[in-house]
C-alpha cells in the first residue's frame, strides 16, 4: 500500500501507522525503522504548512507508541515553525491541527495555547468547538466540558452538554448530571433566538425529569412553550409540536396531547402526532401498565 501511493504526505502517515503496528507486535526495531522512514519522507515535503501538518500526525503516532516525550518535542517544533514560517490563514489551520493533537494526547493547556495562537476570535471558537466534539466522540466527557467552558455560542454549548448528559444517564451517573444541570440551563436561557432557546429548554426538561428533578422539568417545559408562543406561524407550531414530542418520550402522554391540541397546522401536526402515537403504542406494548399509570399521574 505504501509503495502504491505517490503522495509524500500519505506515504509518511502510512509509514508512521506501520511503525505503531510493529510496536504493538513487540518488534521495536522495525517500529524505529518505520518511524525513521516516516520522518525522512515528511522532511521531503516542500510546502511548509503541509510538512508541519504531516509531522503533527507523526507525533500522534509516536504518542500511540507510548513515546510521549518525542511526540511532545515534535509538536513543540511544529508550533515554532508554524508561528515563524506561515501566513496567518495557513497558520490558523496548522495551529488548529496542533490543538487537536494536543487534545488527543490529553494536554489541554497546550491545546488551549495552540488555539489561542491560531488567529482571530471566530477561528478560536471554531477550534474550541471542534476539539470538544472530538473529545465527546471519544467519551472523554470531563475533558470536553473543561474545553467547552470557553465556548461563547450558547446553542453549541447546550447541544454538546445535552449529549454528555445523555451519556451520563445511560451509564447511571445521575448525580453528575444533577451537579451540572443548573449551569446548562443558565446557558440555554441566554440563547437569543426564541426557537432555539425553547427547543433546547424542552430537551433539558427531559433530562431533568430523567434524573428525578420533576419540578424543575415542569418549569422548563413551561418556559419552552412560552418561547413557542412568541414565535409566529409554522415556526411556532413546529416548536410546540416538538415540545409535545419531548413530553411523549417521557411517557407523559396526557400532557403531550394537551400540548399538541394547540398545533393546528396539519403539515406539522400529522407527522408529530404519528410519532407520538407510535411512541405510546410501543410503551404500552413493552412497559408494565403500572409504570404508565404512574407516569401519567406524575
Amino acid at each position: 500500500m505504501i509503495a502504491d501511493t505517490s503522495s509524500l504526505s500519505e506515504k509518511a502517515v502510512l509509514q508512521a501507522r506501520l511503525a505503531v503496528a510493529f510496536m504493538e507486535m513487540g518488534n521495536k526495531a522495525k517500529a524505529r525503522l518505520n518511524f525513521g522512514f516516516a520522518s525522512r519522507t515528511a522532511g521531503q515535503i516542500t510546502e511548509p504548512a503541509d510538512r508541519i501538518s504531516v509531522f503533527t500526525r507523526i507525533a500522534l503516532r509516536y504518542f500511540d507508541a507510548r513515546n510521549t516525550t518525542l511526540a511532545n518535542e515534535i509538536l513543540a517544533e511544529a508550533e515554532v515553525l508554524a508561528a515563524t514560517q506561515l501566513e496567518p490563514q495557513l497558520r490558523a489551520r496548522v495551529f488548529g491541527e496542533i490543538a487537536m493533537a494536543r487534545g488527543y494526547m490529553g494536554d489541554f493547556v497546550g491545546a488551549n495555547l495552540a488555539i489561542n495562537n491560531g488567529g482571530k476570535e471566530a477561528g478560536r471558537q471554531q477550534l474550541v468547538a471542534k476539539l470538544a466534539e472530538v473529545l465527546i466522540v471519544d467519551n472523554r466527557f470531563f475533558e470536553a466540558m473543561g474545553i467547552m467552558e470557553s465556548l461563547e455560542d450558547h446553542v453549541q454549548f447546550t447541544q454538546m452538554q445535552l449529549r454528555i448528559f445523555a451519556n451520563f444517564i445511560y451509564s447511571s451517573r445521575v448525580d453528575e448530571v444533577k451537579q451540572r444541570l443548573g449551569s446548562a440551563i443558565s446557558r440555554a436561557r441566554q440563547i437569543n433566538e426564541p426557537s432555539e432557546r425553547g427547543l433546547l429548554l424542552s430537551q433539558l426538561a427531559r433530562i431533568a425529569a430523567r434524573v428525578g428533578e420533576d419540578a424543575h422539568s415542569e418549569v422548563l417545559f413551561k418556559e419552552a412553550l412560552e418561547n413557542s408562543d412568541v414565535l409566529e406561524g409554522r415556526k411556532s407550531q413546529l416548536n410546540r409540536g416538538l415540545v409535545a414530542l419531548d413530553r411523549a418520550r417521557l411517557l407523559h402522554f396526557r400532557q403531550s396531547q394537551d400540548t399538541l391540541e394547540f398545533v393546528t397546522d396539519i403539515v406539522v401536526r400529522d407527522p408529530i402526532g404519528n410519532e407520538i402515537a407510535a411512541t405510546e403504542r410501543t410503551a404500552k406494548t413493552l412497559l408494565p401498565e403500572s409504570l404508565l399509570e404512574k407516569e401519567e399521574e406524575d
